[in-house]
Formats: structure tokens, sequence, C-alpha cells
């Protein structure tokens, strides 16, 4: 009996180790074995495309399949500062994504590696104040024109966009067991979202007082210094925004809790 119940607790501690692994008990009749694998569980997750959730399946103890959504706003600055032609604007985000995911665990235990896609309509709020010069005369460079205006309080938004709606996913993470309904789960990894578009910069603020081309004292063409001429001037500028490939990956971390049934 004695050598039974010291094989039965061998054979616990391994099973332990496992993420799926059987649970071993001894009974009158001997040792005995009875599955504590839940295969159905529900996440909540903070991440840097927001605040999320998902539902998974396990379909085996090595593999998973997830589908959730993430939206809203974490870090507003997750894009740093961003600039279009010469214009260094700061970005807050309009986040809204939907995954479907594959899980997979190699040797049944914490560690994991996602993949799959995400389903993306993220925009990225843009907004660029002139720089104030001497007294209440502000100057900012559109299109290499150079505008002074007497409004302080002026500003030039616009929005970020992806032309893709569909963006590859991979990362790589963990998620320990707590117990054998609770756990925890963690992840870092990139989503492949192709070339971002500017799209409607617009100025606000009353005309310009003077105009000038980029580097020479050559004065703008008359008609310059009016709001929708320098709007005009914006649309073209918008065709330029720098540094195209690092936005083409976009960083992912999540972190959430995860209970199983």
């Amino acid at each position: 009996m004695k050598i039974r119940a010291l094989a039965a607790l061998v054979a616990l501690t391994a099973a332990g180790t496992t993420f799926a692994a059987d649970q071993v008990v001894v009974t009158d009749q001997g040792v005995g074995t009875f599955s504590f694998f839940k295969p159905a569980s529900v996440r909540a997750e903070v991440t840097t495309l927001g605040y999320g959730a998902a539902l998974a399946y396990s379909l085996n103890p090595t593999t998973e399949m997830s589908i959730g959504y993430t939206g809203g706003s974490v870090i507003d600055d997750l894009f740093g500062d961003i600039k279009v032609d010469g214009i260094k604007y700061t970005s807050d985000s309009d986040i809204s994504n939907v995954h479907l995911l594959g899980l997979w665990r190699p040797m049944g235990g914490w560690f994991h590696t996602s993949f799959g896609a995400i389903y993306q309509d993220n925009t990225i709020n843009l907004k660029a104040m002139p720089d104030v010069a001497q007294g209440k005369t502000a100057t900012f460079t559109v299109n290499d024109r150079v505008y002074d205006v007497t409004n302080a309080s002026a500003m030039v938004t616009g929005k970020l966009k992806w032309n893709s709606d569909i963006a590859p996913y991979l990362g790589v993470g963990f998620s320990p067991s707590i117990t054998s309904r609770i756990g925890l789960f963690g992840e870092v990894g990139a989503a492949y979202m192709g070339s971002p578009q500017v799209e409607q910069l617009s100025y606000r603020g009353t005309a310009a007082v003077s105009c000038t081309i980029k580097n020479t004292s050559q004065s703008c063409g008359a008609g310059e210094l009016t709001p929708a001429a320098i709007n005009q001037q914006l649309a073209i500028a918008a065709n330029k925004l720098e540094d195209l490939n690092k936005y083409k990956f976009v960083p992912v971390a999540k972190l959430g809790v995860t209970l199983r049934f």
C-alpha cells in the first residue's frame, strides 16, 4: 500500500507541471485518475490596443483558439510624435480591434506562441500647434511655405489610418494557472498593418499675416494667406508622411486574467 501511495505521489507531482494533465488519486481499488482540464475560458485584459475581453476554447492541452475585442485608448502616445512635411503632430488613438488567434503551448505548460489575424479599425488623431515666436506671432510650415499667424491658438489637425483592414499578428507569452479555474495571461507581439495614410489635414485659425517660401526670402503667391489656401497646401502635404516604415508594425502588449470553465 505504501508503494502504491508513493507511486501516486510521484505521479501527482509530475502531472502538476502540465497544463492539462489528469489528477491522480488513491482509492480502495487502487490508483485512479480524473481530469481537471477545462477547455473553455473567458479573459479580461488590458493591452496597448485598448481594454478588451476574449473567449477561448482549448482543442487539446497544447492548442487553443480565441476570439476577442479590444478598444478605446490605453496609451495615447503609443505612436509618439508624428511628422508630416516637417510639422510635428502629437497623437492620441481611437482604437477598435477584433482578433481571431490560435495559441500553441509547445510543452503543454505556461509558455505559448500566438498567431492569427486582427481586424482593425484604428485611427490616430493628429494635432499640431504653431511654434510661438516673438509677441503673438506664431509660425508653422506647410508644403515648404512658412506662415506667420497672429492667432497663437491656431492649429492643424488630421487623422492617420491604415489601408488594410486585416493585420497578421504574432506574439509570445505566458499563461500560468493559479488554480484549476483561474490563471494569468501575459503576451508581447506585433501586428503588421501596412503603410498608413494621413487624412483630413485641416487648418483652424485666422488668415496668415505673411507667407514665404522655405529657406528663401521669396513671398508666397497672391491669395495664399487665407485658411482655404492653407488647407489646399495641407492636402498636398498629406502625401508626405515621413518614415512610413516605422508605422507598418504596431507593437502589442497584453496583461489579463483568465477564468476557465
